[in-house]
């Protein structure tokens, strides 16, 4: 179709029947299309001559096939590996390092509200430590 006018594609289709008679093209997509498509508007854009960050090739689809990140808190408290007696800067750090590898901002925009779910319980769990271990030290 390289070359061929917006015209010569609609006879195409026509011909082929995948035209309605108003002339309006007729493809069957299915959910998994709209997905994709949409994938694709969200991945960033890079200005032509700026290899350096562009995204690779099936980047975007890849994004699609990663489950979400895990929002079951026991699987997060595993996760941190908070144990009693932790001081507050070891739950201060574990809380750091969750967030480098887990924060929204780091996630596809699909998992960003999974992602936000997975920090608030971190960030919940960890207050929580700190809360026993003041209590624990106060006693």
């Amino acid at each position: 179709m390289t070359g061929e006018g917006f015209e010569a594609i609609l006879g195409g289709m026509e011909a082929a029947g995948l035209s309605d008679h108003a002339g309006t093209g007729r493809v069957a997509t299915g959910p998994g299309f709209w997905s994709v498509l949409g994938a694709m508007q969200a991945a960033p854009t890079v200005a032509r001559g700026d290899e350096a960050g562009a995204p690779q090739p099936g980047e975007a689809l890849e994004s699609l096939l990663t489950p979400p990140p895990d929002t079951d808190p026991a699987a997060i408290a595993r996760d941190l590996a908070i144990r009693p007696g932790l001081a507050a800067a070891q739950l201060n750090g574990i809380r750091r390092a969750f967030a480098g590898a887990n924060h929204p901002d780091l996630m596809p925009p699909q998992h960003r509200e999974a992602a936000t779910i997975r920090m608030q319980v971190a960030n919940r769990l960890i207050d929580e430590a700190l809360r026993n271990g003041r209590r624990a030290s106060a006693a």
